[in-house]
């Protein structure tokens, strides 16, 4: 069935198009999908209809021209333009955050995001940030400034001696949960690195002993070194009670040298 809406032309197989005119253009855009073909000009289907997956194809010259000088006569080249979405653009399609240092004026929200209790694990990372051996980062969101992430990243490298001399990526962390799988804790990691890059490092390395946390940093470039050691730590519940953890680390590393 051949279909004429004000702003665009379309072929389609089910009811329930709904045309959003943005500008007049001389490129056809095809979902690659055979029971739709859109042109721009067209850009958004009723609710209870699905768009048909990537990628676009992008159709340009006489072709596309004629068929929508057939329904809107002269033309003018459109202002948009497409490309393939990367692993580093998730952050920005889904959330603008404001990545930064921390602050002592941080340090009460941070025990209300994240309560450490007697522990006093916020504390403890800012003061080594004032002693100039870490960055305390933390990650908001724009316009509201709600905390969503954080991580520190610690110059003097891993206290462990058998770990390659690099700087460590300590206590990466996205609160709350409804927020995770969302890029964010990737964004905090390029943050630390690009501020690595800034003093100079030629690398920057983390311990894991999570595998869906192994899985994240190989896929962001992280590779195996084959160090493992063990991680000990303690934390001091409400009642002043030590808790001595041990966990099984894997050393990763990245070069520094490319982005």
């Amino acid at each position: 069935m051949r279909s004429r809406w004000a702003g665009c032309t379309g072929t389609r197989r089910s009811s329930g198009l709904r045309e959003d005119p943005i500008s007049p253009s001389v490129r056809g855009v095809s979902v690659d999908d055979p029971s739709w073909s859109f042109w721009e000009g067209c850009t958004r289907v009723r609710s209870g209809h699905r768009m048909a997956p990537w990628p676009l194809t992008i159709e340009h010259g006489p072709r596309a021209s004629r068929r929508w000088r057939a329904h809107r006569g002269p033309t003018t080249p459109s202002p948009l333009s497409l490309r393939s979405c990367s692993v580093e653009d998730r952050s920005m399609t889904r959330h603008h955050l404001v990545i930064r240092p921390c602050t002592t004026e941080d340090l009460s929200a941070l025990e209300a995001w994240d309560p450490t209790g007697n522990t006093r694990t916020h504390e403890r990372r800012f003061g080594r940030q004032l002693a100039g051996t870490s960055t305390y980062f933390l990650a908001t969101l724009h316009g509201t400034g709600e905390l969503v992430g954080s991580c520190e990243v610690r110059w003097d490298g891993c206290a462990e001696p058998s770990v390659p001399r690099e700087p460590e990526i300590n206590g990466l962390q996205v609160l709350p949960e409804s927020m995770q799988s969302q890029g964010i804790g990737t964004a905090l990691i390029r943050a630390v690195e690009d501020a690595a890059r800034g003093r100079g490092c030629g690398s920057i390395g983390l311990g894991v002993h999570d595998p869906r946390a192994r899985a994240l940093y190989l896929r962001l470039g992280y590779q195996e070194t084959g160090t493992t050691y063990t991680d000990r730590y303690t934390w001091v519940d409400e009642n002043h009670q030590e808790h001595h953890v041990a966990d099984e680390c894997r050393w990763l590393s990245r070069s520094l040298a490319d982005r």
